[in-house]
């Protein structure tokens, strides 16, 4: 099945944001996103290259939310020290581990519920707040003790499927951030918008 083909298809998707059905998403067959599909593997090195030009030197740990079976994960690592990815699915954590677990850590985790006082110096969130949008208050209080001043939050999202660009307002609105960059790039055809901020 081709990239278009299975990230196109309703029947596909998830039918709704909770744990439970992500794992079910997971389970049904590996590699549910495609992340392997070549057009779909420009979206790392785009946001790899994005994310490079505007950090000093290595990064020293570095949080990708929503990591799946740890595609991006692996790719970000390539500029920290220390990487981490959480999802929510424990089927994906283990093919993450399976697959990257040499160069990652991987955790099941859940962004608006996790409790861990590691401080980050970047945390990636990629095609992640369209399943906690619910939980807004809930996700800003977990990043605002995850990342010290000056921390970097990169944020990336299917343009569209964000009403416009409803989260670089949402996240500008929180106070939380100063706005570093902003970059849209088309990835399986879709506009994708990434933006990177800095936490005050």
């Amino acid at each position: 099945m081709t990239c278009e083909k299975i990230r196109g298809n309703p029947d596909h998707q998830p039918k709704d944001s909770t744990p439970e059905s992500m794992e079910q998403f997971f389970h049904r067959m590996e590699d549910p996103w495609n992340y392997k599909c070549i057009k779909h593997a420009k979206r790392g090195d785009v946001l790899l290259s994005f994310l490079s030009k505007h950090t000093k030197g290595q990064i020293n740990r570095l949080l990708d939310v929503g990591c799946a079976e740890g595609y991006l994960t692996h790719i970000l690592s390539d500029i920290a020290k220390k990487t981490i990815g959480i999802d929510v699915s424990k089927t994906a954590i283990n093919r993450a581990v399976r697959d990257f677990g040499g160069m990652c850590d991987f955790q099941v985790g859940d962004l608006p519920n996790l409790k861990t006082k590691i401080k980050f110096d970047c945390v990636s969130i990629t095609g992640t707040l369209y399943y906690v949008v619910d939980q807004w208050t809930s996700v800003m209080k977990v990043l605002d003790r995850l990342l010290r001043k000056g921390s970097l939050l990169l944020v990336s999202h299917v343009k569209a499927g964000s009403d416009g660009d409803g989260y670089l307002k949402r996240l500008q609105a929180t106070g939380m951030f100063d706005l570093v960059d902003s970059l849209e790039f088309t990835c399986n055809s879709n506009v994708q918008s990434a933006h990177l901020f800095r936490k005050k």
